[in-house]
Formats: C-alpha cells, sequence, structure tokens
C-alpha cells in the first residue's frame, strides 16, 4: 500500500489483504512542516510492484509552475535517490489528477483543463480534458516506461482530474492464506 499526502509525506507498507494489518513500512518522502509544498496528489504501483509512480500538483513553487510525474524503483538500496521525471506538464491550463493501474497493464493519468472553471462549459472540449495520458510499460525503468501525454481518447466524453476508485477483484488465491476461494469468493478455512 502506498500513502502520499498534500504535504510531502509518501511512504509505502505491506498490507495483507485477508487480515487488514499493514506492516513493514518504508518512508520515502518526509512531511514538509512548511511551503513550499509538493503537493502529491496521486501514486500507483507498477504491475510488478517494483515501481511506484507518484504525481505532483503544480501548485508548489518546490518543483516549479507545472505538474511533475516521477517514477520511484523499489527494488533500489535508497529509493527516494531512484526518483526520475517521467513527464512535466509544460501548461499552466492543464493539471495532472489521477493515476489507475487498468486491467490491461497499463498505468493512466486523468487531467483537468484549468483554463475554465470546473464544471467546464458546455463548449469546453480540449486535448487536456477529453484525453487521458498512458504509461505504456509501468514495469520499465525510467523513459523506458514509455509515457505518452495525452494519447488515450475518451469518445467524447470529458475527464475531471479523476477515475474511477475499482478495487481489484481478481486477485486470485494468495499462497497461504488463512482463507480459501469458493467460486471466486473467499471463504475462511
Amino acid at each position: 500500500m502506498g500513502i502520499v499526502t498534500w504535504s510531502g509525506s509518501f511512504s509505502i507498507c505491506n498490507f495483507d489483504r485477508c487480515t487488514g494489518v499493514l506492516s513493514n513500512p518504508i518512508t520515502i518522502e518526509t512531511e514538509r512542516l512548511g511551503p513550499p509544498y509538493p503537493y502529491f496528489v496521486a501514486g500507483v504501483f507498477s504491475p510488478d510492484d517494483s515501481k511506484v509512480y507518484v504525481m505532483a500538483d503544480a501548485r508548489s513553487t518546490m518543483f516549479g509552475t507545472v505538474d511533475t510525474l516521477y517514477q520511484y524503483d523499489l527494488n533500489a538500496s535508497n529509493i527516494n535517490g531512484s526518483k526520475q521525471v517521467i513527464y512535466s506538464q509544460p501548461s499552466a491550463d492543464v493539471a495532472g489528477g489521477a493515476l489507475k493501474l487498468a486491467p490491461d497493464g497499463k498505468i493512466y493519468l486523468a487531467s483537468a483543463d484549468e483554463s475554465a472553471s470546473v464544471p467546464y462549459p458546455d463548449s469546453l472540449y480540449t486535448l487536456y480534458n477529453t484525453h487521458l495520458s498512458v504509461i505504456n510499460q509501468p514495469d520499465s525503468l525510467g523513459l523506458a516506461c514509455d509515457f505518452q501525454p495525452f494519447s488515450f481518447y475518451l469518445g467524447g466524453a470529458r475527464t475531471y482530474y479523476g477515475l474511477p476508485n475499482n478495487p481489484d477483484y481478481e486477485l486470485g488465491a494468495w499462497a497461504g492464506s488463512p482463507l480459501r476461494y469458493t467460486n471466486g469468493r473467499h471463504n475462511r478455512k
């Protein structure tokens, strides 16, 4: 499980999905006690759990005036030191939002067009609010992850920073779990 905060804290820990117990916490970025804040708005793990991607909002003077997408290598001896910029959003009118690992193994990033107020006027259809950005190879290190900004068309729909918060119900059996699976449902042994 990963936890990011507006004030700059970024931590990961193990999560036992059967008991709900969190363990082995690792602090990657510590919380800032005062501005400038990095305004971390979203984080997501790669399919093989070797990388984590974090979105920092442009409100911070710490990272300049652009939104920035970072990748951290969880196999590195110094995870914080492995941080790489994958993408920086060059327009002040665009704000990055939610990151989501999809069933196709890619990670999608929603953005919002901040040139107008939310909700958007009926006439505001731009590249920024009608497309998602895609990390095509999220298990790959650095720029080999193949980040493609605004490359997935939403078919005429628009986004406002977010993506659906759907749990992964397809996790399957967990070796050594105190639960058994019958017809796709958890049951206590």
